[in-house]
């Protein structure tokens, strides 16, 4: 039997932190400062002695309570101080495994291990804080981390596209750059109003204090405008460590994916788990044919905690692309009748913004002229979403082939290609307007497992009756 890692004690050390709040109160007595005051709290301070040692005691004993073994078909678990309870979980039963593993002096060589199985959050999903040393044992006895297997071919990302990745995802560019130009344009009207009100004049004539303290607002949307930079770098500082040294191997029976530098992730999973691939790219990735793929499996059920193994920008004519994607027979795609489907929400947003914009245009008043740039820059989301729509319109298809399907669409601001298997699917909602009853079309919402939906708009009556099956 093996026990956790002793860094796991200071991890069992925050359950009770909220107990610190006793010796918080009763330092209180202190105010106002006095020698009485503070020989009262010294002579109290066996409680505040009892608290930590009670903090770091149960600490320490759920550490020792905490083993862990391999066996020939399973992998135990035991748990408990006073009431012991052991997890036996069956190799087969495991869905996927993951370890990243930290090394650094000051902690011993400490890795974090994953097993997520079919059952979920409901007892089967475990996390153990180990010794690297014992990485080697368990790697060994859990059959989807053998080193033994073979595997058919592997993947390897360039570091050009590491950096692409990492500044794609960390946040996006027009994203930014619309902030800034919201904030110099929100700085301008605020300008305006003070100017109009003529505050800044009485600022000054108040006293030289209160004029210092206005004239410091441009200074503030720069730094504001710092901040939006400096986050942007550290989100991409973050997002490269996790990519760096990307790899994947795939196999008949499993996939491994390794990526990060600190710490560096080690996930496998069986291929006959994964229940759904999803190839995602924005509108720079569809234009450099470059995209991220994201794998599900059964594992955790709430959205937030989704079962998702995202692999960082793949390019589309790679081997390993085109090995996980299948032929397009049976495809189908929206006729081009159905243009209106799709533009139509961002056609109304622009169309809104443009009859304000030649609205304040005849209105000859201060809050128009403040209103008339604002109103301008809105204008950016809603073109972009209008962009989108229509490459969608044009790439938008499914297609079925040895009981697999493939859904090609868009997402907000993304495109999504999705391949799954046809039991995978939940269920479907048509959803139709009386105009697009007359016309003969409708929209096609598709659940999946794993939380995953679909939208496909512009179908048909007749190709929508292949969903339904």
């Amino acid at each position: 039997m093996n026990r956790e890692h002793p860094v796991k004690i200071l991890r069992y050390c925050t359950v009770n932190l909220w107990l610190l709040l006793f010796p918080l109160i009763r330092s209180l007595t202190l105010i106002p400062f006095s020698p009485e005051a503070l020989a009262d709290w010294i002579a109290g301070a066996w409680l505040d002695i009892f608290i930590v040692l009670f903090i770091f005691g149960t600490a320490l004993l759920r550490w020792r309570s905490c083993l862990f073994r391999t066996e020939k078909n399973c992998f135990v678990i035991s748990r408990g101080i006073f009431l012991q309870k052991k997890l036996s979980i069956p190799y087969e039963k495991i869905t996927s495994a993951k370890i990243s593993e930290i090394r650094l002096p000051f902690i011993l060589r400490l890795s974090f291990l994953r097993i997520d199985t079919s059952a979920g959050k409901a007892g089967g999903n475990i996390t153990l804080w180990i010794r690297t040393n014992n990485l080697s044992e368990i790697l060994n006895a859990v059959p989807v981390c053998s080193e033994k297997s073979r595997f058919l071919f592997s993947c390897k990302s360039s570091l050009w596209k590491v950096l692409l990745y990492s500044f794609m995802f960390s946040s996006s560019i027009s994203g930014t750059l619309y902030i800034a130009a919201f904030f110099i344009e929100a700085k301008n009207a605020a300008g305006e109003i003070l100017n109009r009100l003529r505050i800044p004049d009485a600022i000054n004539e108040m006293s030289s204090a209160a004029s210092s303290v206005f004239h410091a607002v441009p200074k503030i949307i720069i730094i504001i405008l710092i901040i939006l930079l400096m986050c942007r770098f550290l989100s991409f500082s973050v997002n490269l460590l996790r990519s760096a040294g990307f790899c994947t191997f795939i196999g008949r029976e499993r996939i491994r994916i390794m990526s990060g530098v600190f710490p560096r992730h080690n996930i496998n999973i069986y291929t006959r788990r994964a229940e759904c691939l999803i190839k995602r790219h924005s509108i720079t990735g569809k234009i450099a044919g470059v995209s991220s793929l994201f794998i599900t499996y059964p594992g955790n059920f709430k959205e937030k905690d989704k079962g998702t193994i995202l692999i960082p920008v793949t390019s589309d004519n790679s081997l390993f692309m085109s090995k996980l994607s299948k032929g397009q027979k049976n495809k189908v795609s929206p006729g081009y009748g159905t243009l209106w489907c799709f533009i139509w929400q961002p056609v109304t947003i622009i169309s809104v913004i443009l009859a304000l914009l030649l609205l304040l245009s005849y209105i000859k008043t201060g809050s128009a002229e403040i209103l008339f740039p604002l109103s301008a820059i809105a204008l950016v989301p809603a073109a972009l979403l209008l962009l989108i729509r229509v490459i969608a319109f044009k790439t938008q298809y499914t297609s079925f082939q040895d009981n697999t399907l493939t859904i090609c669409s868009c997402k907000r601001l993304s495109f999504l290609t999705i391949s799954t298997d046809i039991k995978n699917i939940a269920f479907c909602k048509k959803t139709e307007t009386p105009m697009a009853k007359k016309q003969e079309y409708c929209n096609i919402t598709i659940y999946i497992k794993g939380n995953i939906k679909a939208v496909l708009r512009g179908y048909s009556e007749k190709d929508s009756r292949q969903f339904y099956i």
